[in-house]
């Protein structure tokens, strides 16, 4: 039982070991140029932003094609028995067996909609710009988060150095102060008194660990790193920052350029196009529509005059009825709204 206890010890000690090794390989110090940098490869929400500005200047680019016309073509064969109405002369056939066929070519242009395709790509535009300032302020937010996570950390590091200084030297004293004691140089008081003072000192040091280690994993999810326990703040060229100076004129005059004052009033711009949109529903539409038609009918024969004023009838080939049977049409179609539902109204 003993040699059983001692075994599963045995695991427990060489997995810890290996863990502990396996960390220490995968740690990396990581300077603010480099958190920046990763971050902005590999943060979702970055990512998310940038798949946007794509998807914006997608409907961007389909909002163009509403001014195109539309044009379709269409054929069809049919092979009918019985009674069947012949359409290239309307006369029913019956007791045989028809073949008819048709093609068309149709266009229609939109002339006028009440210039709504015209609101809906200009919407299509202030909304890619819009997504490209977003963007850039999920950019700069990244920035300023990165940047104050990273100092926040640094700031812990010192601070449990600092901390551990302290306790480092606090047991000093104890160690000198218990001497004393034993020698009745002091009273025991003043043995506990630097024991309570330590206490304080230890506790204040787990809570600098705790702060460094909260710092880091903030730092971590916004670099998208799952083991935070392998990073590691790099203190390396952070005395070498420059802090620039600016007037407060300097800063006022650059508040505009801001994109999340930029954004705000692109965000006023869209609604107001949004609301051009809906009010364009209430003008007439106009549009043109071209066609081009022909027809075949296997039971339709062509009829000839001979010179004693009888008739022959013969062969009607594809071709000639193709051609024979072509029609072609334009037309104007005007549409005027004259009631509309009471939900649009209020829309």
């Amino acid at each position: 039982m003993k040699s059983y206890l001692w075994l599963i010890a045995f695991l427990i000690f060489s997995e810890n070991m290996s863990y502990s090794q396996e960390n220490n390989r995968l740690q990396k110090y990581w300077t603010l140029e480099e958190c920046i940098r990763y971050a902005l490869e590999n943060n979702i929400e970055l990512k998310s932003e940038k798949l946007s500005v794509e998807e914006s200047k997608i409907s961007f680019s389909d909002s163009k094609w509403a001014f195109a016309p539309n044009v379709s073509a269409s054929t069809s064969y049919n092979l009918s028995i019985g009674r069947v109405l012949d359409e290239t002369t309307y006369e029913f056939v019956t007791n045989q067996m028809m073949e008819s066929s048709s093609s068309s070519v149709s266009a229609n242009i939109l002339l006028f909609d009440g210039l709504k395709s015209l609101r809906q790509l200009q919407y299509s535009r202030l909304n890619k710009e819009a997504a490209a300032l977003k963007y850039k302020k999920a950019e700069n937010d990244l920035y300023l988060n990165i940047t104050a996570y990273f100092l926040e950390t640094l700031c812990a590091l010192e601070n449990i150095k600092n901390c551990t200084s302290i306790v480092e030297s606090l047991k000093e004293q104890e160690e000198l102060v218990s001497v004393k004691v034993n020698h009745g140089k002091v009273t025991e008081a003043d043995l506990l008194q630097i024991q309570s003072k330590l206490a304080d000192a230890e506790n204040t040091l787990l809570s600098a660990e705790h702060s460094y280690d909260l710092s880091r994993m903030n730092l971590c999810q916004l670099l998208e790193i799952k083991n935070y326990t392998s990073f590691i703040p790099s203190v390396e060229n952070t005395d070498s920052i420059e802090f620039s100076s600016y007037s407060h004129t300097d800063i006022l005059g650059g508040i505009d350029f801001l994109p999340e004052i930029a954004l705000a009033k692109k965000n006023i711009e869209l609604s107001r196009k949004s609301i051009q949109i809906s009010k364009a529903q209430y003008y007439p539409t106009l549009s043109l529509s071209l066609g081009y038609g022909t027809s075949f009918s296997s039971a339709r024969q062509k009829v000839l005059q001979n010179e004693d004023g009888s008739y022959l009838y013969s062969p009607y080939s594809f071709g000639e009825q193709y051609k024979d049977n072509a029609n072609q049409y334009i037309l104007l179609n005007l549409n005027i709204p004259l009631f509309r539902s009471c939900f649009d109204f209020i829309r």
